[in-house]
């Protein structure tokens, strides 16, 4: 598997466990585009915050904009799908 396609899928898989956290969480109540935006937020700001703190903290590993790019396509996937499967989510939360 490329060091891409990895960014891709552990940022999609990143997003869908910070959205069901947020949106499924009863405690916090966030509505769906909440969660959606609070989620897709997090994820491509620690994308960034990652590759900066790779450059600047280590010696063995180098920082790489195709990465971002690759996170942030990770993300922007999982919140396409995301807002698709919108009808089954809320039908999942309703139910519960």
């Amino acid at each position: 598997m490329s060091d891409k396609l990895a960014h891709f899928i552990a940022y999609f898989i990143l997003m869908v466990v910070w959205f069901s956290f947020l949106f499924f969480s009863d405690r916090l109540n966030k509505s769906l585009k909440q969660s959606l935006w609070i989620a897709a937020v997090v994820c491509f700001l620690y994308g960034i915050l990652m590759e900066i703190l790779q450059a600047l903290l280590t010696t063995y590993r180098s920082s790489e904009w195709y990465d971002v790019i690759a996170n942030a396509s990770g993300t922007i996937f999982a919140v396409l799908i995301i807002v698709l499967a919108r009808p089954i989510i809320l039908k999942i939360k309703l139910s519960n």
